[in-house]
């Protein structure tokens, strides 16, 4: 099978962010009096900031303590000093060259739901564009946010390439049924966020229908074992 476009999520993929955001989380709902329930991660993870803020809410009861509006003025400045000192997730920038060395012919392009301040932000540390051709497309160049399929079609149209042709890198269930729903057949769950278990039943939920046993490739971290799977996937 031919791979001619790479399609790879930003925030708990190529960095470490997803980790950082649910210390976020816990620090904003310990202050007003509510605990933090990690398990719940899988049902907005991924999600739109604001969307998201709204969903984390009402899943923990909070709506009349604080406003979606007040929350995301505390986690704002708490992200924004994250992404001024942001990090790789381990091992990603060996485990993208070693792709890129394996389909020199294919087009790698990130495509998350980052807000391009954070995203240039984060650049100016980490020099990401420079390892995708100069390539970021956001949530903001498309209508509908994941779990729909614009992000992933527009990003397949972006490499020129048909979505069988495509190989999605993410780590959250919105992300995962986003590029299935776009029909790409190649997808990779990233495990670093949330576990294989959670995935599976927030994709599941999300998609009203089982999985197919091989229909996704789980890796737990981004090695040169973790590698080679991925080019065996890919083949």
């Amino acid at each position: 099978m031919k791979i001619s476009c790479f399609l790879i999520d930003n925030d708990g993929v190529i960095n470490r962010y997803e980790k950082a955001l649910a210390g976020f989380n816990t620090q904003i709902l310990a202050s007003i009096g509510i605990e933090f329930n990690p398990s719940l991660r899988k049902f907005f993870t991924g999600k739109p900031r604001m969307e998201g803020i709204e969903t984390i809410l009402k899943l923990h009861n909070a709506q009349d303590k604080i406003t979606p509006e007040e929350y995301a003025a505390i986690r704002a400045p708490m992200s924004e000093k994250w992404y001024q000192n942001a990090q790789f997730s381990e091992g990603f920038p060996e485990y993208l060259e070693y792709l890129k060395s394996k389909f020199t012919d294919a087009k790698f392009v990130i495509v998350s739901s980052t807000t391009p301040k954070n995203f240039y932000i984060q650049d100016k540390v980490l020099d990401i564009k420079s390892r995708f051709n100069k390539v970021f497309l956001s949530k903001e160049l498309v209508v509908n946010s994941k779990p729909a399929p614009d992000i992933f079609i527009y990003g397949m149209c972006f490499c020129g390439s048909p979505v069988i042709e495509g190989l999605t890198i993410e780590d959250s269930p919105l992300g995962i049924v986003g590029s299935i729903r776009a029909g790409i057949p190649n997808n990779i769950a990233y495990t670093g966020t949330l576990d294989k278990n959670d995935l599976i039943e927030g994709v599941e939920v999300e998609l009203k229908r089982k999985l197919n046993p091989n229909e996704i490739l789980f890796i737990d971290e981004f090695s040169p074992q973790t590698a080679k799977m991925t080019v065996e996937y890919a083949n």
